[in-house]
């Protein structure tokens, strides 16, 4: 054996380069009958060493990167290696299959609690899986029919509660009220369990426990809410606490390197004391007037309102007016003069001579004095344009700094009024339960109530399990008054209880027992995982216990289905789509149906359990049934039979060459074949008769 490995690592054989995927994997002879076992324990060593390879003759060439990159990287799986024992992705329910009918009976608005459904089933035969399936369904119903409200048949408020038997520790009781605590204070009724827990203690302790709590919880909805006032003033004051209370800000950065040139300017507009604080004055003034308005009206505030300014304006205009006289005095000066000369006596005369001769400075002087006003003008606004620049780049800065201050401060707010409304909620609330705490205590004043604290997990003394219960009762009352006091109830509570087959006899009906006495409200439905024969020989009595069996191994097993699913994986499927409009329940017997169902009665054992068992199987069975008149049939066979009756019937499904018919002697079977056969028309045929033994199979607790 060792040679022959040898001898292939020498010849570097494709078959042992060859992969999976590119060559078929090469087959080694077998060992001769005379190798002794030391030849194993060689071929090992060979395996786990290196093989020395010739060394090439010639110089080796570099293989290209992406050769070598190829030959680097690891080879990715490409299917499934190991199956874990987990549960599998869950598939949606199909309308057709039983799974179904059931998840439509635990959301439905008029089934009637407390019901109990057992999903039954051997050892690894996916109790679990079908739990997850269920409770997956019966949220989706749940759901859809949250979107079409009163439309729909089915409840828009359902809590769905997992418990896990094989952990639970104590009182049975005690851990499935906890269990329904934790789930409803994780959602949206954790008011509803807050209010219903309080039902286990003294109504005069949790009053005062509760006012105690209101208190400190106003006292803290007070501190925020000036937190929340003083938060909203520091952002009305923000361009203030900008400009004089932060050293670092850019428009005092801005003042204080500029400071020499806005003292001097300050200083010739009239200003005086500290010069920065002047400027931020102006610089808050000229912030408050946003806009181009506030820009011109603080540019022509400036042509104006300071000192030096409002003289310029009055030279200008002093001598514009003084141009005008001296244009209109040109323009009439022959007339003038005349009058002067007319007037002013003989020595007047050189002097009209003269200034006839001479008329035409007055034009000059009026050029002079229109350009001298105009000086004062454009002097007028030079200044008020040097005045207002800093200022106008102060307001820019601190427009930046508000920005930036603004968004922190807007963070701030945001988070300081969701705390604020936070704890109004929560003060809120606490204000009715300690209302409610109040009026219990003055019902219940002088009676005495069992000190316990939730959750109820922490309970473990048999004897005090009623706080469980008082806890459970009070859950249920609350829930059948709805909203009248204000609290957010759901419609019903479905609890699942997984691993029972995990315990011990006595553990598991101890369990059992408890689910079934604790959970007994109209709101609460139970749904069972375990195997059937498991609990019979616990001693629970499955007909008293579970109104509705369901096996999911009444199946024809398919081992070659499940390797092959364990191989390649589930294949993936469409979810269906949910249709919560109607409910398949919802559809009534019919008269036929009716008088077969009275007729089978007989057949399941005539008691009025057993009766109504029947009924009750058969309204969710036939939901799922292409002929309800053979469903009906095993059905009464299946659950009024021995174990005897349900064997011979079994072998007689079984048999190929069999005939659906009874005996001389069995004159219930014959009874039964005959209302059948009225119903139906026609004969019951065996293809006819295996499909609904294997549906009736599903909805009974017998193997």
């Amino acid at each position: 054996m060792t040679d022959f490995f040898l001898r292939k690592m020498e010849q570097r054989d494709p078959a042992f380069d060859a992969t999976p995927e590119s060559a078929a994997p090469t087959i080694l002879p077998p060992l001769p009958p005379s190798a002794p076992s030391a030849g194993n324990k060689a071929a090992t060593e060979v395996i786990e060493l290196e093989p020395e390879l010739p060394k090439p003759a010639g110089p080796v060439q570099p293989e290209p990167l992406s050769v070598a990159v190829a030959k680097a990287a690891p080879r990715l799986p490409t299917g499934k290696i190991f199956s874990a024992d987990t549960s599998p992705a869950l598939d949606p329910l199909r309308p057709d299959e039983p799974l179904a009918a059931v998840a439509e009976l635990l959301a439905h608005g008029s089934t009637p609690g407390p019901l109990t459904v057992g999903l039954f089933g051997n050892a690894g035969s996916g109790k679990s899986t079908a739990l997850a399936r269920l409770a997956s369904g019966v949220t989706a119903l749940s759901e859809a029919a949250r979107a079409l409200g009163a439309a729909s048949p089915f409840l828009t408020r359902l809590v769905s509660v997992r418990i896990d038997a094989a952990r639970i520790e104590g009182e049975p009781a005690n851990a499935i009220a906890d269990g329904v605590h934790q789930a409803l204070s994780a959602g949206a009724f954790s008011e509803l369990a807050a209010e219903a827990a309080h039902a286990v203690r003294d109504p005069a302790l949790v009053a005062r426990e509760l006012g105690e709590k209101l208190a400190d919880s106003r006292l803290r909805l007070d501190t925020e809410r000036r937190a929340l006032q003083e938060l909203d003033g520091r952002r009305a004051r923000l361009p203030e606490s900008i400009l004089y209370e932060t050293p670092g800000s850019r428009v005092d950065a801005f003042a204080r390197s500029n400071r020499g040139r806005i003292e001097s300017r300050m200083r010739a507009f009239g200003f005086s004391g500290d010069p920065v604080s002047n400027y931020k004055d102006l610089v808050r003034d000229l912030g408050e007037r946003s806009g181009l308005g506030g820009r011109v009206s603080a540019f022509l505030h400036a042509m104006w309102g300071f000192k030096g300014q409002s003289r310029l304006i009055v030279f200008a205009i002093l001598l514009f007016a003084l141009a005008w006289v001296l244009g209109l005095m040109q323009a009439n000066g022959p007339a003038w003069i005349a009058w002067l000369g007319a007037n002013g006596g003989e020595n007047i005369g050189p002097v009209t001579n003269w200034l006839g001769a001479h008329l035409d400075w007055l034009g000059l002087f009026r050029r002079f004095a229109v350009l001298a006003a105009l000086a004062c003008v454009a002097l007028n606004v030079w200044r008020a344009v040097r005045f207002t620049l800093p200022i106008l780049r102060g307001v820019a800065l601190l427009r930046a700094d508000e920005e930036a201050r603004n968004r922190d401060l807007s963070g701030l707010l945001s988070l300081q009024t969701r705390r604020v409304e936070t704890i109004a909620g929560e003060t809120e609330t606490l204000a009715r339960q300690a209302e409610a705490a109040e009026r219990r205590a003055a019902a219940n004043a002088g009676a005495s109530a069992m000190r316990a604290e939730t959750p109820f997990s922490e309970v473990t003394n048999e004897a005090r399990t009623r706080p469980a219960h008082d806890f459970i009762h009070a859950l249920d009352r609350a829930m059948a008054d709805g909203s009248s006091h204000g609290l957010a109830a759901p419609q019903r509570i479905v609890v699942i209880i997984d691993s029972l087959d995990d315990l011990a006899p006595a553990r598991r009906l101890a369990v059992t027992q408890a689910a079934h006495h604790l959970l007994d409200g109209r709101r609460f439905a139970t749904v069972l995982a375990a195997d059937p024969k498991a609990l019979e020989t616990a001693g629970a009595r499955l007909d008293k216990f579970v109104q509705l069996p369901v096996r999911i191994d009444a199946h024809e097993a398919d081992p070659a289905s499940w390797a092959r699913m364990f191989i390649e994986g589930a294949p993936a499927t469409a979810a269906p789509q949910v249709d919560a409009s109607r409910s398949r329940l919802d559809e009534p017997l019919s008269p036929d149906e009716s008088e077969l169902i009275a007729q089978l009665a007989s057949v399941t054992g005539g008691s009025p359990r057993a009766v109504k068992q029947f009924v009750n199987v058969y309204r969710v069975a036939r939901v799922s049934a292409k002929d309800r008149p053979a469903l009906a049939l095993m059905l009464a066979l299946l659950m009024g039979g021995g174990a005897d009756d349900r064997a011979r019937l079994a072998a007689k499904i079984s048999a190929l060459d069999a005939q659906l018919s009874a005996g001389g002697s069995d004159v219930r079977m014959a009874s039964a074949l005959s209302a059948v056969e009225r119903v139906r028309g026609r004969p019951l045929d065996m293809d006819t008769a295996r499909r609904a033994y294997r549906l009736a199979q599903t909805f009974t607790s017998a193997a």
